[in-house]
């Protein structure tokens, strides 16, 4: 296969299934009625009405002769247009809501994909053009929604599951109550009050887990965007070399210094989130007031706080957890506050955590600065 061939098969692959015109395929160049014709005789494409489109020898030709990443990308490419395409189909199923689709809809569907669907146990054939979600199909649609949506039907889940649990353990122990003194079954219920106490902490810690690497996550997506970005400006700068090769050069320059920022701003982030060592408390003026009177307000305060916060994960941030302390204790000033924070994370009765999203945060000037970071977040180990 000549370049010339493998260019004009290679716009058809792109092309899909829908097929090109004779210039769109060979462009206008000399002798394209002659590729068109070769490629017919070698039997890799054939025409349909006034469009040509590839065999499937002709994808087999081209395979054995593209580069390896081109082949990567085509491949990838199909993947992503088939989890679409089962996305949509997931999606129409869900709206019908067991209902049957029309004659209409019935010839719009892809039936090998209704298939292979069924095979997989994502939906259910439950009649004639009729099909419901399995629980497979629904994980993926509820994967689509956003982060915060999805934590707050995981509390609200846990959050019944507990009530449940709770409302048995009550029964129980008012069943338990008529009959004779019994240790062991004492026991056994103090131990299912322990279990669901530790899986209650167990949960509320994982959401706050979860919170700050859906953060991390978006900080990636950021810094992958802004990669992405340099790169273009690069490829937009190669492509003006004619106009000076000095700009160029100085230009490529910039933004690889950019992206090696980048790089090393995110590796410290991971090193920072991946290393919980409490910082080493920095050495200032002792306060005025009295350390157990300011640490009882900020009990009272955090736990106010967090339960204000319990929908969105419980998060307690560092300046409104400040402004509440001082309204209870008086005189005390934020730069106070904040040293007394830093003391309590070195001696592990609290912990501070960073804030990955710095220009997300209104108030991040009022938060803690440190090596690990800006730390901003708070988590109370006595709650």
């Amino acid at each position: 296969m000549d370049p010339t061939q493998f260019a004009a098969l290679d716009k058809l692959i792109d092309a899909q299934d829908g097929g090109l015109t004779g210039s769109a395929t060979t462009g206008k160049r000399k002798g394209s009625d002659q590729i068109l014709s070769d490629l017919e005789q070698q039997g890799w494409i054939e025409k349909r009405g006034k469009k040509y489109v590839r065999t499937p020898a002709g994808r087999t030709a081209w395979e054995q002769h593209a580069p390896a990443d081109r082949r990567a990308a085509i491949e990838q490419r199909a993947e992503e247009a088939k989890a679409h395409r089962r996305l949509e189909l997931l999606r129409a199923i869900a709206k019908k809501n067991g209902k049957a689709f029309t004659p209409t809809e019935a010839r719009k569907l892809d039936t090998d994909l209704c298939r292979e669907l069924c095979d997989q146990q994502f939906i259910k054939n439950v009649g004639d053009n009729k099909f419901v979600l399995l629980p497979n199909g629904k994980a993926i649609l509820l994967a689509e929604e956003p982060i915060a949506t999805q934590i707050e039907r995981v509390q609200s889940a846990f959050q019944q599951t507990h009530l449940l649990c709770d409302a048995a353990r009550q029964r129980l122990e008012r069943d338990l109550a008529g009959l004779p003194n019994v240790p062991s079954m004492n026991e056994l219920v103090a131990g299912l009050r322990g279990k669901m106490d530790a899986a209650t902490t167990a949960f509320e810690s994982a959401i706050t887990e979860l919170c700050l690497t859906a953060g991390l996550a978006h900080a990636t997506h950021q810094l992958k965007d802004a990669i992405l970005t340099a790169r273009s400006e690069v490829e937009q700068s190669l492509e003006r070399a004619q106009q000076g090769e000095q700009e160029i050069r100085d230009t490529a320059s910039k933004i690889q210094g950019q992206m090696d920022d980048f790089r090393h701003e995110f590796a410290s982030r991971i090193a920072a989130l991946s290393n919980p060592t409490p910082t080493p408390a920095t050495v200032v003026a002792p306060t005025t007031h009295s350390d157990q009177a300011v640490w009882d307000a900020t009990l009272a305060a955090h736990s106010r706080l967090r339960e204000q916060t319990l929908r969105l994960g419980g998060i307690v941030k560092v300046p409104e957890l400040s402004d509440a302390v001082a309204s209870a204790v008086p005189n005390l000033t934020p730069q106070e506050f904040r040293t007394l924070l830093t003391k309590w994370h070195g001696e592990g009765r609290l912990v501070l955590q960073v804030c990955n999203d710095r220009p997300l945060e209104p108030r991040a000037a009022e938060g803690i600065e440190s090596p690990r970071g800006l730390l901003f977040y708070v988590h109370m180990s006595a709650n």
